[in-house]
């Protein structure tokens, strides 16, 4: 059992879902290739190497009643649906598939296996994946099919940040304290990717020396104004909240801050201490900021 489901389920419910998840592919007559850190390769008769990661599933269904298992894994493997047919007509025809093009932020250590897919990186260890979102799939893009398209990346990501911005992101507005303010945003799918642009589509949480953020999983992200005081008391605030965040939810990222400043996202350091506690810094340039305020 890949360690990052540990603070999950234990090495015996593994061996359950993972049963029940290779039972669903026998049934189905679809060969599995390998189980390998959490994925499972599978060959269905006219699509090969696909590859299901059990991240979203096992974080769907670890507060579940083990009895409810089995169901809840078929219904998760159903709803994968093969769109091979109506791909290769995306990416014959840009002008219908750019209305489909969106982009999904990955932590490092949850990035994709998957070697040539169109990505980037925007916040500091994490990247920026080019994806199709059609019928409530994502399909990654890799570079040979991008190039069908005969479009610069970096206009691909314009497209897709562009679609972004028309998502429904529900915006809250709150106080730490009573006194220090706080937005949060929550979504299905776009919260972190949301974010990228966060002149354009955040600047109302943009403060006099940028904005602390953190975008734990990818539905949810909270960020911070930077006005002066009480910037250590938030982030410590905030850090028990961002981790659960992160282990529990679908589409975990990390449980970084990032320093938002003059258009560039930078990360707050990070120190590991004795006995497992991990300290967080503050950016010099930030540091310096505040000594100039006081």
């Amino acid at each position: 059992m890949p360690e990052d489901f540990a603070h999950l389920i234990t090495q015996a419910d593994y061996e359950i879902i993972l049963d029940y998840a290779l039972d669903y592919f026998a049934n189905k007559d679809h060969q599995v290739i390998k189980v390998e850190d959490g994925v499972i390769i599978v060959d269905y008769p006219d699509l090969k190497n696909i590859q299901f990661g059990l991240d979203n599933l096992i974080r769907s269904i670890a507060a579940e009643e083990q009895a409810q298992w089995k169901s809840a894994i078929y219904r998760h493997f159903d709803r994968f649906k093969n769109h091979t047919s109506a791909y290769n007509y995306l990416f014959a025809d840009f002008g219908y598939a750019q209305q489909f093009l969106k982009v999904l932020v990955k932590g490092q250590r949850f990035a994709p296996k998957t070697i040539n897919l169109v990505r980037r990186r925007d916040f500091p260890e994490t990247y920026t994946y080019l994806v199709l979102d059609f019928e409530n799939q994502f399909r990654f893009i890799n570079r040979e099919d991008a190039a069908k398209w005969e479009i610069a990346e970096t206009e691909l990501f314009e497209i897709a940040l562009a679609n972004i911005a028309k998502e429904k992101i529900e915006i809250g507005e709150g106080n730490i304290a009573e006194q220090y303010n706080l937005f949060t945003f929550f979504s299905n799918d776009f919260s972190a990717a949301f974010l990228i642009n966060f002149q354009q589509n955040a600047s109302f949480a943009d403060g006099e020396l940028g904005a602390m953020i953190a975008i734990p999983a990818k539905g949810s992200a909270f960020v911070h104004p930077v006005n002066g005081n009480g910037l250590m008391f938030v982030l410590e605030t905030l850090a028990p909240l961002v981790l659960k965040f992160c282990e529990e939810e679908p589409g975990g990222i990390n449980a970084n801050f990032y320093w938002y400043y003059n258009g560039q996202f930078e990360l707050f350091p990070k120190n590991q201490r004795k006995k497992g506690y991990i300290s967080i810094g503050l950016p010099k340039k930030l540091e310096q900021l505040l000594d100039e305020m006081d």
